[in-house]
């Protein structure tokens, strides 16, 4: 099954439809993002907790399709609030970086049915520890960079899967950068089912069984006094979002369908999405 997949609550077409149909969506769920407090307060570098939430929806009265009447398509829109968490945008040396794995293998989803968001059944134990130290000593590497005055780009930089994870993340990726206004509990990324009758449950079973490893790489050049670099703020958890809650009325959350889902873009592993304190808009 072929998915449209981008930034906000949908792509171009019916808009609106979209918006209104996230405001009431048939299947939720939400985790607890690690995150670390980078307002330039005493507080900096401290732990702290953002949340991360998916809503499911099916769409239904679109204005671009052969059989409005009938046409559904599912979407799944996933949305950060960072609490108010966020650096002030004279601070202008932060990075922030979201990575999104959106395409797991059909065991692994299986598997992470239960899973409590911290994705130990969803990743096993061994790939989740590797992959936490790898992201932590990124951190760490990625501010020494920052502060040395070497030659990195504009943007945070984050580390593929270890070789333990090899079996557990995989699929492709799409990458952009957005403004610290879009933390704020706003749409933040969809994907979107082709076009199908309403009676093919196939797009909602996939959505709702569907399992978001995530995880946030935050940086900072020491402008105001920012830093995580000698904190224990800089060691980086994984977090694992599903659905696990729907709606009254609507269908309850099943088991994993045999159909697969492929995204049509470049072949990295993951989707990137990352945020800086000065930028506005997306910027492809």
């Amino acid at each position: 099954m072929q998915e449209a997949h981008g930034f906000g609550a949908s792509g171009p077409y019916d808009l609106d439809a979209f918006t209104r149909a996230n405001m009431s969506p048939n299947a939720t769920g939400s985790a607890d993002l690690q995150a670390k407090n980078l307002h330039g307060t005493g507080y900096a570098g401290f732990n702290v907790m953002w949340t991360a939430s998916l809503n499911i929806t099916e769409v239904t009265n679109l204005n671009y399709t052969s059989h409005p009447a009938a046409d559904v398509i599912t979407n799944s829109v996933i949305s950060l609030n960072s609490h108010g968490i966020w650096a002030n945008e004279s601070d202008s040396g932060l990075q922030v970086q979201l990575v999104v794995f959106p395409d797991l293998p059909r065991s692994v989803t299986v598997n992470g049915q239960k899973d409590t968001g911290d994705c130990v059944t969803t990743l096993g134990e061994e790939c989740l520890k590797d992959y936490n130290q790898l992201i932590s000593e990124h951190i760490t590497r990625s501010e020494d960079a920052f502060r040395s005055g070497s030659n990195v780009t504009a943007t945070a930089t984050h580390p593929s899967p270890p070789k333990s994870c090899k079996d557990y993340l995989g699929g492709e990726n799409v990458s952009g950068q957005l403004g610290s206004n879009f933390v704020d509990g706003s749409p933040q990324f969809y994907s979107s089912s082709t076009v199908h009758d309403a009676n093919n449950l196939t797009a909602y079973e996939l959505a709702t069984t569907r399992i978001w490893p995530m995880f946030l790489i935050q940086t900072a050049t020491g402008v105001g006094g920012l830093t995580v670099r000698d904190s224990e703020a800089s060691k980086q958890h994984l977090t694992c979002l599903r659905a696990n809650g729907t709606a009254e009325g609507s269908i309850k959350i099943g088991k994993v369908p045999s159909g697969t889902t492929r995204y049509q873009i470049n072949a990295c592993g993951f989707v990137a999405i990352c945020f800086a304190s000065l930028v506005g808009e997306i910027l492809w």
